[in-house]
């Protein structure tokens, strides 16, 4: 039995099939990278040929991981499926700054998204806690 290289329907080969297997459908493991049909940012999706139409893949949410750098310069790591595309997201990186109605000059920690509302006044500063 010696093995041959068996063009497919969809136009890839299936190199090494055995000569007595040439007259049978011939499954593609050919990988292919198809748009992820639940991505809004259209990120592709590896999977075999022969599952492009069907493979569960395609309908689980998008875990394209995503590293983006927000206004205030923090990074935020996440799953693509995690936030749409057009949300604004919170920084919640956690920082110390002065507390600025404390008389003893205590530091307030505080995720970042806090400390732009305090600094922009949309949040009241709270009572020194230390």
């Amino acid at each position: 039995t010696e093995p041959v290289e068996l063009e497919l329907p969809c136009g890839h080969t299936a190199p090494m099939t055995p000569c007595h297997r040439a007259d049978e459908a011939v499954r593609c493991e050919e990988l292919v990278e198809v748009p992820h049909a639940r991505c809004l940012r259209g990120h592709q999706v590896q999977i075999a040929c022969a599952d492009r139409e069907t493979s569960p893949k395609l309908s689980e949410p998008c875990p394209t991981p995503m590293n983006v750098t927000l206004p205030c310069g923090h990074d935020k790591q996440f799953a693509c499926h995690e936030h749409e595309p057009d949300e604004t997201l919170e920084c919640r990186t956690e920082v110390i700054f002065a507390h600025q109605s404390c008389p003893r000059g205590h530091e307030l920690r505080a995720p970042c998204f806090e400390r732009q509302a305090i600094d922009a006044g949309e949040k009241d500063i709270p009572p020194c806690s230390v």
